[in-house]
């Protein structure tokens, strides 16, 4: 995509390219869904519009899992009662976060918000930024009128490279505000304060380019309405056809014990309940087993799930990485060799790794070596049912390892490494051992499975 003036809404995010930047029509695809998938997730789990905090961490745990590496995230919170216009507090506060090419970028983004021809337009963004809040009194009356509102507006520039720059205001007033608000003098409340959020991040495209198809899928986009707005503005609005939908199942995962687990596709809630109650017993099986060797508790772990009906298909090649920069960590794969395809489910790797903190903990061993010698273990194992109609669990385990030297922490030595395979699972096989496994797992379903949000 060449040079573009074009200022687009995303979920209610104010956008833009950086002037003079140069992005490829991908480039604008893959960051565009990527913050709407962000912002629409948020919204779903944190409807209401008090809720603004907690939304903005669901935001950027979503963009983490999509691949965005947060550079820096500057916050400012300022408690007291004053005046203000968006337009002179996103001047200021990017002036003083960002470097000046790209305050440049936010200054020149107001200037075409100022003015905005279409009204419709205008309704789109003013809805998806402002939210009443019905207090006691109004919610009482026959007639309720909102005299209180949560403000959260964001904008975005888009810069070369993958990066991304955003700036979020959060603030709670009495004022009634016009359509076009941004430069209307609005009185914020004390007790709540402003709140003002920077972030940049620069998006791994390798690591992305694994997620693009599904998040397309998820997503669903329906161009709901597209408004030109003069020959420097369009504004879009993206909604995807069912928000429940689209995030009840392989943007959720379950911990079942230490292994951290996700469906994918359609797998019925019988089979998601048999694999699950099978991944517990291995998990409970391989604890008492003990760790007399680096890969024992897996070697245990493959056992049980032996013999309660799965059988290997796949396997892990070991290709073991000396990683002496964190970010390596985002470009590992797994080598798969043996029978049938599990391509889909190795390429979801990258996903539940960046959910078990894989980077955060290598840039530790970096800067801060142990003592001595030191391993962290993980496990990921994602399931789906295959076109075949094949149950299949790719188990992946992995071993963050760290040999300090004594002398010269720069010589410290982090290795990635791992292990596992595709397993394919027989209903039929399983049913003859159901009863003996869930009584060995009722004790331990109410403590050693949780849900996590990927």
């Amino acid at each position: 995509m060449e040079e573009s003036n074009k200022v687009y809404v995303n979920a209610g995010i104010l956008a833009m390219c950086l002037p003079g930047t140069v992005l490829t029509a991908q480039q604008q695809e893959d960051v565009m869904n990527s913050l709407l998938f962000a912002e629409l997730s948020a919204r779903v789990k944190h409807p209401q519009a008090q809720h603004n905090t907690e939304r903005e961490q669901a935001v950027q745990r979503m963009l983490d899992n999509l691949c965005w590496i947060r550079l820096n995230q500057p916050g400012v919170v300022s408690k007291s009662s004053r005046s203000l216009t968006v337009v002179d507090v996103v001047t200021a506060k990017s002036l003083s976060m960002f470097p000046s090419r790209v305050s440049s970028g936010f200054i020149e983004l107001l200037k075409k918000l100022k003015f905005l021809p279409s009204q419709k337009a205008l309704n789109v963004w003013h809805e998806k930024t402002v939210s009443p809040v019905h207090s006691d009194h109004t919610a009482s009356t026959d007639c309720p009128v909102p005299d209180e509102f949560n403000v959260c507006v964001k904008f975005a520039i888009l810069d070369a490279k993958g990066v991304l720059h955003t700036l979020m205001l959060a603030f709670t007033t009495h004022t009634k505000l016009l359509n076009n608000y941004l430069s209307q003098t609005i009185k914020i409340e004390e007790s709540a304060g402003l709140h003002v959020q920077a972030y940049t991040y620069e998006l791994n495209a390798q690591c992305f380019s694994r997620l693009r198809e599904s998040v397309a899928e998820k997503l669903k986009i329906k161009k709901i309405s597209m408004y030109c707005l003069g020959p420097a503005l369009l504004i879009a609005n993206a909604l995807p056809s069912s928000l429940n939908k689209v995030f009840d199942n392989a943007m959720n995962a379950k911990m079942i014990g230490s292994t951290l687990t996700s469906f994918v596709g359609e797998v019925s809630e019988a089979s998601k309940q048999d694999i699950q109650d099978c991944l517990l017993y291995a998990q409970l099986y391989a604890d008492r087993g003990g760790t007399s060797g680096p890969w024992t508790w897996l070697s245990n772990y493959q056992y049980a799930l032996f013999s309660i009906g799965f059988s290997l298909k796949a396997y892990i090649v070991e290709q073991p990485l000396l990683i002496s920069d964190a970010h390596q960590v985002r470009d590992y794969k797994v080598q798969v060799a043996g029978m049938g395809s599990s391509e889909r489910l190795a390429n979801l790797l990258g996903v539940l790794f960046d959910t078990l903190h894989l980077e955060r903990d290598a840039l530790s061993y970096l800067n801060e070596p142990p003592i001595t010698s030191h391993a962290t273990h993980y496990q990921c194992a994602p399931c789906e049912r295959t076109q075949q109609g094949e149950l299949v669990v790719f188990v992946c385990a992995l071993q963050l390892s760290c040999t300090p030297h004594d002398k010269n922490p720069a010589l410290t030595f982090v290795r990635l490494n791992s292990k596992g395979g595709s397993f394919q699972f027989d209903a039929a096989v399983y049913a003859a051992m159901k009863n003996e496994v869930q009584e060995v797992i009722r004790d331990f379903t109410n403590t050693m499975i949780q849900n996590v949000e990927l």
